[in-house]
């Protein structure tokens, strides 16, 4: 818990990043199935609980917000950010904008198909990128390489990301050839977005950038394989960033500053 000395009366506003589909303008929640929450107006439920005006955006949006106010490559108009959390989220910045679409639901990067035939996503559909490289679907695949006695542990159902990362480096190969599956989908899905959307640099982060070479070399083999050679001297930066949990809430609180100094003529 975290404690500050302002009074309610400094606050000038309260921003909420929810991994969900997320339509910002409205406040609305679209869809969060961990919560089976369909279209929960959640910014005003929580103003009529707090009494002070909010702001809810997906939280892979709020980490694209917080790097152009804030991050090291904030000069930059043109960037994506791509989160390996839970799932996998992509937070796409184009000309100075950040691209929410009709329904503010854009960015659902971990749900593009990769594969029909693949392991089963959250969203109900199979073979979803966030599927392969997201942890809960790491951890799915985890748990079924314990059940099947190659990974020798005692927990098994109560398998955490940190008891897979551990294993992975004692050199477990059933999870190094998850990562090495995990990595290869997660460069063809990056090369997608850099031919749709033309980015100086993508920016990897989140929970997931912890497994290290075990998932960055493969994700680095496999778009190194579908982007042109020709057109090589078009290709943005790939930046890694470490992982904090402070982003999160440093990207909440970008949301309010936004707000306030947002030019009238588009409020």
């Amino acid at each position: 818990m975290w404690e500050s000395s302002y009074s309610k009366e400094q606050i000038s506003g309260v921003g909420v990043g929810i991994g969900a589909l997320v339509d910002s303008d409205a406040g609305i929640v679209r869809y969060r199935p961990d919560f089976e929450w369909v279209d929960v107006n959640f910014r005003d439920i929580l103003r009529k609980r707090i009494h002070h005006s909010v702001f809810i955006e997906n939280d892979v949006n709020s980490l694209a917000i917080l790097e152009h106010w804030f991050g090291e490559d904030n000069l930059s108009d043109n960037f994506i950010v791509v989160a390996l959390q839970h799932g996998v989220g992509a937070g796409c910045v184009v000309n100075g904008q950040l691209m929410r679409g009709h329904f503010g639901l854009a960015g659902e990067f971990g749900h593009m198909l990769m594969d029909p035939g693949g392991p089963l996503c959250g969203c109900g559909m199979r073979g979803c990128l966030g599927a392969y490289a997201g942890a809960n679907g790491i951890l799915r695949q985890a748990k079924s390489i314990a059940d099947k006695g190659t990974w020798k542990t005692e927990r098994k159902g109560n398998i955490t990301f940190d008891d897979v990362l551990r294993e992975l480096e004692k050199g477990n190969p059933e999870l190094e050839k998850v990562y090495t599956k995990a990595g290869e989908v997660l460069g063809i899905g990056i090369s997608y977005l850099i031919k749709l959307f033309d980015p100086e640099r993508v920016i990897i982060t989140g929970e997931g950038v912890r497994a290290g070479d075990h998932l960055l070399r493969p994700m680095h083999e496999s778009l190194n394989k579908r982007l042109s050679k020709k057109l090589a001297r078009y290709r943005p930066d790939i930046v890694l960033k470490q992982w904090t949990d402070e982003a999160w809430a440093r990207g909440a609180g970008t949301l309010v500053l936004q707000e306030i100094y947002k030019s009238p003529a588009i409020k």
